[in-house]
């Protein structure tokens, strides 16, 4: 658990950290997961950052992160699938994407 924390506060987390994560606890592997996303949405890799939102049923930060990186379609998707048709996110992405296309 030390070499996670220390792994994590020096922004070094990587797959094969987090798939060691779980031998430590449930709540250890869902923290440093999240600590994971954080670290790949700051180094541009959006995808991977909402795959492991997603990994831990944080839909709505996935979706968030795809909005910040204005892939305003993916974050309509992924909203409508996981969250639903009447999800207030919808609206929100909807507004943005409106915002994106009026800005190219």
């Amino acid at each position: 658990n030390g070499a996670l924390e220390y792994v994590a506060k020096n922004k070094m987390l990587n797959s094969s950290w987090i798939a060691l994560a779980p031998a430590a606890g449930y709540d250890v592997w869902k923290k440093m997961s999240g600590l994971f996303a954080q670290q790949l949405e700051e180094s541009k890799d959006i995808h991977g950052a909402v795959m492991q939102y997603l990994a831990i049923d944080e839909v709505r930060k996935a979706v968030e992160v795809y909005l910040n990186a204005d892939l305003c379609m993916d974050a309509l998707i992924l909203a409508y699938l996981r969250l639903g048709p009447s999800s207030p996110i919808i609206d929100e992405a909807l507004v943005r994407y409106g915002n994106v296309l009026q800005n190219r």
